[in-house]
């Protein structure tokens, strides 16, 4: 119940069933569908990237890239 006065927030994300999860993994593996993706940041800018996805203005994934590869 404190949370509440902290103005925290909860969100639940719907997954599906396993099934389904194993489903969506092989179609991504065989590039069948391929997740949106916002903004792609380098390594050097993963500060930018959290403020990014903190804003919530992003449709799609902030991805932070790791190796120049």
């Amino acid at each position: 119940m404190g949370l509440l006065f902290k103005g925290a927030r909860m969100r639940g994300v719907a997954v599906g069933s396993l099934a389904q999860f194993k489903d969506m993994n092989r179609l991504i593996s065989a590039n069948k569908i391929r997740p949106v993706v916002a903004e792609v940041f380098p390594f050097e800018q993963a500060q930018q990237a959290f403020e990014a996805l903190a804003s919530q203005k992003h449709v799609g994934k902030v991805v932070i890239k790791v190796s120049k590869n």
